[in-house]
């Protein structure tokens, strides 16, 4: 409790390199609270409009950010996916997110806060707009927008109509070992995403989120040929396993009959034999016991 205090005084202060010092020393603190940053540079009100996100963002930020987004040892991205959620609204004026990935060249729902999102209220226009163009999509007036922006696809989108959203942000990312997907927010507050500083955190965690999916990818993969690796040496292990076992059987059916000429070889050693006779039945019995 106390350095967690500390480290809660040490942010309000605004005194970045001690909070560091301390989230080096006791790691378990880093755990405590999904907002970035110092407290000054959180939202002071509900009708900041984002402007309490100004400035820059610190070191800190950064390491936060790839400790809360730090990949799964399985592989997974499902925890992934919520946790960027849970940062990005902890740390913008957001009041819901919709995180969607690309497969088969459509958009698809991955994951969504604060609860899950029917599929009638995800703004698709917007997402594909932005999936397509790769660029990142800031309204800061939903209702008066589209004329202003000049696109039509927001008065398009059937998401938008009836349902108390004012502002959006619409964010584009593409990790290089999956297809490309879409971080969405909306926001019932006018100008809710104008400040620099939520893009910017945005930004950053999808950034390392990328980084986290391509890890996770590369994890799977390698299990996967592992687990292909593995199922060839078995093969291979039960071939030879066969080998030894049809060896064993045809040396067992080669020796019966051929014991019983060895024990007739011996019984006319014993007999009259002609000389001739008895040299074939020298080239018999060293045959037999090669």
């Amino acid at each position: 409790p106390a350095a967690a205090a500390a480290l809660q005084l040490y942010r309000q202060l605004g005194a970045p390199a001690k909070a560091r010092l301390l989230l080096a020393r006791f790691p378990a603190l880093a755990g405590d609270t999904l907002q970035l940053g110092s407290t000054a540079e959180q939202p002071a009100a509900a009708d900041a409009g984002g402007a309490g996100f100004a400035g820059q963002l610190d070191a800190e930020t950064a390491v936060r950010v790839a400790q809360v987004l730090a990949p799964e040892r399985d592989g997974g991205t499902e925890r992934l996916f919520e946790r960027a959620l849970q940062l990005a609204l902890a740390n913008s004026p957001a009041e819901r997110a919709v995180l969607l990935t690309e497969h088969e060249a459509r958009l698809h729902v991955a994951a969504a806060a604060p609860e899950p999102a029917p599929a009638a209220t995800v703004a698709w226009e917007v997402c594909e707009y932005v999936r397509r163009t790769r660029e990142a999509l800031v309204v800061e007036d939903v209702t008066h927008g589209a004329a202003r922006l000049g696109l039509d696809v927001l008065a398009r989108d059937p998401a938008l109509r009836g349902r108390p959203v004012r502002a959006l942000l619409a964010l584009p990312f593409a990790p290089r070992a999956q297809a490309a997907g879409v971080l969405y927010l909306e926001s019932s507050r006018v100008g809710a995403f104008s400040g620099d500083r939520v893009q910017l955190l945005l930004q950053l965690v999808l950034s390392q989120l990328a980084i986290s999916l391509e890890h996770a990818q590369l994890v799977q993969d390698l299990r996967r040929a592992t687990a292909a690796l593995e199922a060839k040496n078995a093969a291979l292990k039960e071939a030879d396993a066969m080998k030894d076992r049809f060896l064993a059987i045809t040396s067992h059916e080669l020796r019966t009959p051929l014991n019983g000429i060895i024990g007739t070889a011996s019984l006319l050693a014993e007999s009259l034999l002609s000389a001739e006779q008895r040299e074939q039945l020298r080239v018999i019995q060293s045959s037999s016991h090669a």
